[in-house]
């Protein structure tokens, strides 16, 4: 016996009719003639019935055949919704290419699977190619942090503004997805300014004893801030990051090992008040009291000083020579913050109006 079809031929015998041999060889005839592939080109007539034998066929077949044909048909554009909604609901091993790519797929149909279907196919929907703003709203609802980061980090995902609202609200309980909103083109101003405030107060309250463990995150939010200085937004979003984190070396110290000389510049400058030129201008000096007055009127803990000390003797060519790191400690604990701040505030009232080098700053004291 012969089942005919003009795009398949495939011999069956009489007793295979109903066999799972039979149902593979089908399907593998299909497979292997160019009767999916030269689908765009039948008619609609034609199509539909390939499109019904595969659903009959796929649902006899185990996991791994309908993976395959998952595979073949993801980004075809011809196939049956009935046949793209059979697969997309499978197992997320099947599923996958077809949630990813069938452009057959509606929003209805992925807003559902988001609804009813677990962590692993919302984690995939996030990732394609295009995505609606109903499609977002559902996602969003989960409030999976890896998901909403997929999510916010595809371009072409359509965002609506309450959904935009609400991630920001949140965004403290996820710092994950900070950055990737950050990067969101339809972000306004005052969005941003929400946002980095936010991630400077969740910096400032994690930098007590467990600074390292974010070190990964700032050193994505100052590579962003970093991508932007020569936007016209970019020293603003520094002026609100450096305002909302609190002075520190440790953060100072991070943004060397990060590489971001300029923005250790920056961030110096939007704490102490002094224009940035003349931060870069202090700090090439290699002088160590100079350091020690500039460090101890921003607050910073000893240890912080001492570290940012030693890091800035290894990154310059010109070795700052330091003493014995008890002296060090002892030297800046001896003198007062008020001391130090008097002297950035005639710093900042006068401007430098010095020349550093070959003086002794130890004699640039309050009274002077």
């Amino acid at each position: 016996m012969k089942k005919l079809n003009e795009m398949y031929v495939v011999d069956l015998e009489p007793d295979e009719i109903c066999s799972g041999a039979n149902i593979t060889r089908e399907l593998l005839g299909i497979i292997e003639s160019r009767s999916i592939e030269d689908g765009h080109k039948q008619s609609d007539e034609k199509q539909k019935e390939l499109c019904d034998r595969l659903h009959t066929l796929i649902t006899q077949v185990d996991l791994n055949w309908r993976r395959r044909v998952a595979t073949i048909l993801a980004s075809l554009n011809w196939i049956s919704h009935k046949l793209a909604v059979l697969l997309a609901q499978d197992e997320i091993d099947v599923a996958c290419e077809i949630l990813l790519r069938s452009p057959v797929l509606q929003d209805v149909d992925l807003v559902e699977i988001v609804r009813r279907k677990g962590f692993e196919y919302r984690l995939v929907i996030a990732e394609r190619p295009k995505i609606g703003a109903d499609v977002s709203d559902a996602l969003a609802m989960f409030a999976e942090s890896e998901v909403i980061t997929k999510l916010v980090r595809n371009q072409n995902a359509e965002i609506g503004a309450s959904t935009l609202d609400h991630l920001i609200s949140v965004s403290r309980h996820c710092t994950e997805y900070i950055v990737p909103l950050l990067e969101r083109a339809e972000l306004t101003t005052d969005s941003r300014r929400i946002l980095l405030n936010k991630l400077g107060s969740h910096l400032t309250h994690q930098l007590s004893g467990r600074f390292d463990h974010e070190a990964r995150l700032f050193r994505s939010v100052i590579k962003f801030i970093s991508d932007q200085m020569d936007d016209r937004q970019g020293p603003r979003l520094l002026e609100i990051f450096g305002a909302a984190v609190r002075k520190d070396g440790r953060v100072a110290i991070s943004l060397l090992e990060a590489g971001e000389v300029r923005l250790f510049f920056h961030v110096i400058a939007c704490w102490s008040g002094l224009p940035v030129d003349q931060v870069e201008y202090l700090f090439s000096q290699n002088n160590l009291k100079i350091i020690e007055i500039l460090c101890r009127s921003l607050n910073f803990e000893s240890q912080g000083y001492l570290a940012l000390v030693c890091r800035l003797q290894k990154a310059s060519k010109d070795a700052i020579i330091i003493p014995d790191e008890q002296e060090i400690i002892k030297s800046y604990r001896t003198m007062s913050g008020r001391e130090a701040s008097s002297v950035l505030d005639r710093w900042k009232r006068d401007g430098l109006g010095f020349p550093v080098s070959g003086v002794d700053p130890s004699k640039w004291g309050a009274g002077q």
